[in-house]
């Protein structure tokens, strides 16, 4: 940017350069990435399940998280992207880590992802831009969703996934608890406790292979 002289009183002259120190210095620092956390995952649909996206990033900004603009996540290959803003993003916090990303990105009809590299892109309110690439490459063709059946006190899980958890409900269909859980028999008051057992309406089982990066919903059952 290139600054106009003029005569001006001399004791002007060191705040005036104080102020354009200043402006230099508002630009700030890029975000950074600091790690990428993605998995394929398959969702129950009609007439069988389809492949969606979850990507999270571990971000960091020296302004604050709320200097943060947009996260891009883009397949150049193929074109695909999804951008995500406060509107539609989640965040979540593990231990001193914030999380931003999203998971259900799918193609609009349902077809499958498109594999090999991408590209997770954080911009902030500057503009200024940091960006990780990783990989989605899991096949999901002999993946089968977790089977689950649900009445009114207990549950029975039918899984071969590494690792299981149960994804609890409310009413309005907020998810209020997450357990880890073996395949089986299983009663939801152990499960939960009391006090989340009565605001449970409906549960759905989660199955994840972290080897493989690659997960799987089952549909939501309700209490009977």
């Amino acid at each position: 940017m290139a600054f106009a002289v003029s005569r001006r009183p001399r004791h002007l002259g060191m705040p005036l350069v104080a102020c354009m120190l200043l402006l230099c210095a508002c630009g700030g620092e890029p975000p950074e990435v600091m790690a990428v956390e993605a998995r394929l995952e398959l969702r129950p649909g009609d007439p069988s399940a389809y492949e969606s996206l979850s990507a999270f990033a571990s971000v960091r900004d020296l302004n604050g998280l709320d200097d943060i603009e947009s996260i891009m996540i883009v397949h150049d290959e193929s074109g695909l992207s999804w951008r995500l803003t406060d509107s539609n993003w989640t965040k979540r916090k593990e231990g001193a880590e914030t999380w931003i990303g999203s998971a259900g990105l799918a193609m609009v009809q349902h077809d499958s992802l498109p594999r090999g590299e991408y590209r997770l892109v954080v911009v902030n309110l500057a503009g200024q831009k940091a960006e990780r690439a990783f990989r989605m490459d899991a096949d999901s063709k002999k993946a089968r969703i977790p089977g689950l059946s649900v009445d009114s006190d207990t549950t029975t899980l039918d899984s071969a996934w590494p690792e299981n958890y149960f994804l609890a409900y409310d009413a309005v269909g907020s998810l209020v608890s997450v357990k880890e859980a073996k395949p089986g028999k299983l009663g939801i008051l152990a499960l939960f406790g009391s006090a989340l057992e009565k605001r449970i309406q409906t549960l759905a089982a989660y199955g994840y292979d972290p080897h493989r990066h690659l997960g799987a919903y089952s549909w939501r059952m309700k209490k009977k």
